[in-house]
């Protein structure tokens, strides 16, 4: 048996979206992936769950939103 409470959501998903996420849903197919490819997603700079400010993705580091 496997605890599914702590896992995280796929971007874009309904369940992601009542967790905080910001990352696109449209583009990631409500969570299916990006234009419907499993394990592929588009993921938001700063998204609380799956990209948090400050953290690193590859070279890349996240950074807070502005304007919103």
């Amino acid at each position: 048996m496997t605890d599914t409470t702590s896992a995280v959501p796929n971007p874009g998903s309904d369940e992601a979206a009542m967790r905080g996420c910001t990352c696109a849903r449209i583009d990631n197919h409500h969570g299916k992936g990006w234009r419907g490819i499993p394990g592929v997603f588009v993921y938001t700079s700063g998204c609380i769950v799956h990209w948090p400010a400050g953290t690193t993705f590859g070279p890349f580091v996240a950074s807070e939103e502005k304007g919103r």
